[in-house]
């Protein structure tokens, strides 16, 4: 099933009802070039695609040539294309028939989800990810950082990006909420942490970078924080010790790991003293997860 769709309730929808329907999912980011989505459409035969408005707006006749005859989109999703199309055109909340009572039981080398690169390199390639992978993952990230029923996840990073796995079914597996970012504070959201009291923070640390030059992480300014990882890219030890202060209720993890290996792989946590990477100012990426085998290559 294709996911095209951005951080919408066509988007939270659609993956709910891959899930329950025991299918992958690719999510797909509405602003790619059509060229890009016809070959992704092309390469993985998708058996339906949902759209929100955004995505609604790049089903376009050409794109529509190669997409799945179903289509279910938003009740305010609109598509140039509706008005002679090939493909059935549905609206997503009034989808009802073969829906199953129970939600499917998934193997654990059935596939789960598809990630696509950005293409910027070359043909962008899918990354195929394994239920039991992600189930493996989830189960650490728990482990380590012990989620609970009260947490208030921040949900910030589009679903092409592996980081929304864990924002999303580190919730929703131990029945906290998963609350969306507006776009307009993805980039300096210490406002919306404040003010929407968040307990988990999952984000990359040129976010906390940009806050740190804002001025915005102030000693306490984040006491809801009990739990924040950072990934996605090398963690700076000053912004990581000015944003334990600006939290100090909790504790700060520099994740690290390839999207093939299901999201990340290896942990650091900010100590006294940090671990740190010598000669980069940065913290050191830490230890494997368990079950996993971590060389250095000569």
């Amino acid at each position: 099933m294709g996911i095209l769709a951005s951080r919408s309730i066509e988007t939270y929808a659609g993956i709910l009802g891959a899930l329950w329907s025991g299918v992958a999912y690719v999510p797909i980011n509405p602003n790619i070039p059509a060229d890009r989505f016809i070959r992704i459409l092309q390469t993985t035969q998708m058996g339906a695609l949902i759209a929100d408005q955004a995505g609604a707006e790049l089903l376009t006749e050409r794109v529509i040539k190669e997409a799945p005859r179903r289509i279910l989109r938003g009740a305010d999703a609109k598509s140039a294309a509706n008005a002679g199309a090939e493909s059935d055109f549905e609206k997503l909340d009034t989808v009802v028939e073969d829906r199953p009572d129970e939600p499917a039981l998934m193997a654990e080398d059935a596939l789960a989800y598809i990630l696509f690169t950005s293409g910027t390199t070359g043909t962008p390639k899918g990354v195929m990810i394994e239920a039991g992978s992600i189930a493996e993952f989830l189960a650490v990230a728990q482990d380590r950082c012990g989620f609970r029923s009260t947490d208030r996840f921040s949900q910030l990073s589009e679903m092409t990006f592996d980081a929304s796995v864990l924002d999303l079914y580190g919730a929703w597996g131990v029945g906290a909420s998963v609350h969306v970012v507006p776009a307009a504070q993805i980039m300096a959201p210490a406002k919306f942490i404040r003010e929407h009291e968040r307990t988990i923070w999952f984000g990359v640390p040129s976010t906390g970078v940009i806050m740190e030059r804002m001025k915005m992480l102030k000693p306490g300014a984040f006491p809801s924080l009990r739990v924040s990882i950072f990934a996605g890219e090398a963690l700076p030890l000053t912004m990581a010790l000015a944003w334990q202060r600006a939290a100090p209720n909790s504790v700060v993890e520099n994740f690290y790991g390839p999207t093939e290996i299901t999201v990340d792989c290896i942990a650091q946590r900010l100590e006294d003293p940090p671990a740190v990477t010598r000669n980069r100012g940065t913290v050191a990426i830490g230890r494997p997860f368990r079950g996993i085998d971590a060389g250095i290559g000569e």
